[in-house]
């Protein structure tokens, strides 16, 4: 299935197209347009979300544990996918849930070695990054709103650049709150927000890790990944250098896959230009 879908993803390229929220933190506003929120649906209605980002006019990039067919989320009927700053909350049977006045719809594509089994493995942070091959370009919903860009091959190693306490900004809609010992204080207002992380001293060949703070809140813009941040990007400055996987139950730790290695490139290249 996912062989097929990759094929999906080839043919995109040959036809032109028609054209985990942050724990402390700070609000994102237009820090980042082009991190948006995906929505799985079923006979229901919404019952999980995740983020991601726009890497091409047609590809919103985002963790493949969030896609259709992983065993994370099932077979949701449709997902959609919107790039507001935040969004008005409704409720059903799943809880709250974010209403989507305006959003794109797409095909989900995911990288074909995620095996979608053991979370904070090698093989599954490595892999753990699927598209959505959009039906529209997002910006005929969104007006103005632009691509992040990718990195070249071997960037974040290339001149010794890969070293801890590397500053990053991670993007996501995830859950927000406070952590404190035994008494977890989590919320969810489905706003986009952004963590100013460090890398850590510890490093998996296709992987990186981030290290936070987390009750830092807005005041100082630091903060750590959650659930709902799955898929959101890690930047450095505008660049697009890793997708969100997991964290360590929103403590101190996220895990990303890197974007600059050769197998992240062989699955994007499919879909994306690449520097």
């Amino acid at each position: 299935m996912k062989r097929l879908a990759l094929l999906a993803c080839l043919t995109a390229l040959a036809v032109p197209a028609p054209a985990a929220a942050i724990v402390g933190g700070e609000p994102d506003g237009n820090g980042h347009p082009n991190v948006g929120m995906l929505v799985g649906y079923d006979e229901i209605g919404p019952y999980y979300h995740c983020s991601g980002t726009l890497v091409a006019p047609t590809v919103f990039l985002t963790a493949a544990h969030c896609l259709p067919g992983d065993p994370e989320v099932g077979d949701p009927l449709e997902i959609r996918i919107s790039f507001l700053t935040a969004f008005p909350i409704g409720e059903n049977e799943f809880g709250p849930f974010p209403i989507l006045d305006r959003f794109v719809t797409g095909t989900p594509v995911a990288h074909p070695a995620h095996d979608g089994e053991a979370p904070l493995d090698e093989v599954y942070v490595s892999n753990d990054m699927g598209v959505v091959l959009l039906d529209r370009p997002a910006d005929e919903v969104f007006p103005g709103i632009v691509p992040a860009p990718l990195p070249p091959l071997g960037y974040l190693e290339a001149g010794g650049r890969r070293q801890a306490d590397r500053d990053y900004t991670l993007v996501g809609y995830g859950l927000q709150g406070q952590i404190r010992p035994q008494k977890p204080n989590f919320a969810i207002d489905f706003t986009r927000r952004r963590a100013a992380m460090k890398e850590k001293g510890f490093h998996l060949p296709s992987t990186f890790v981030l290290r936070g703070v987390p009750n830092s809140g807005p005041a100082t813009g630091k903060g750590v990944g959650c659930s709902g941040d799955s898929g959101g990007g890690a930047f450095q400055g505008a660049l697009l250098v890793g997708v969100n996987s997991a964290s360590d139950f929103c403590v101190h730790y996220a895990f990303e896959a890197r974007l600059d290695t050769t197998s992240a490139r062989s699955f994007l290249g499919a879909c994306v230009p690449l520097p």
